[in-house]
């Protein structure tokens, strides 16, 4: 009777209840939310290393977070820093592998260092993850057409020209593989 009369006076719906460590993961978050922001604003304003600024000790406190890493990694693009971003791009694929624009901008930090064989790669997962991605199919044909492969660059590029028409290298490289392909 006495727990009954206990529960009774329980009121209904949800009892508001502060638990501190769900506050602290919230703050956590609310944190790196911030960083963000304040790293993307600095991006677009072309404030290249004061987005750095911020975002570097964001990474060392949330190491595992990919968002942080492929913001860094465009903010080292930007800066010119291309074996940087290639490592932030790559450290962003290793934490989330179908990071579609992390595949497509590790394409371009490789084409930077001339390291043809790995953008080539990216591109192509980039592709693979995102087949409606005209413009990573754009940068796998020029390299695809680069290397003498001619019909696949053409597939490439057929795909890429149906999905940005308006697109003149798309254009420009497809006539570039019909007359390859002339004898």
């Amino acid at each position: 009777a006495r727990e009954l009369a206990l529960l009774e006076k329980i009121p209904d719906g949800i009892t508001p209840w502060e638990d501190p460590d769900v506050a602290a993961v919230m703050a956590l978050r609310q944190d790196r939310a911030a960083a963000l922001h304040i790293a993307r604003a600095y991006y677009q304003q072309k404030e290249f290393a004061a987005a750095q600024a911020v975002l570097g000790p964001m990474l060392k406190k949330f190491p595992g977070d990919e968002r942080l890493h492929f913001e860094m990694g465009t903010v080292c693009h930007e800066q010119k820093k291309y074996q940087e971003a290639v490592q932030e791009f790559g450290r962003t694929i290793e934490l989330m592998s179908d990071h579609v624009d992390a595949h497509y901008h590790l394409g371009h930090a490789h084409l930077k260092l001339e390291n043809k064989v790995a953008a080539r790669e990216s591109f192509a997962a980039a592709v693979r993850l995102q087949p409606t991605h005209a413009f990573a199919r754009i940068n796998l044909a020029d390299l695809l057409l680069e290397a003498g492969e001619t019909k696949a660059a053409r597939e490439q590029l057929e795909i890429a020209v149906k999905l940005v028409p308006q697109s003149p290298r798309a254009h420009e490289l497809l006539k570039k593989t019909k007359r390859s392909s002339m004898p």
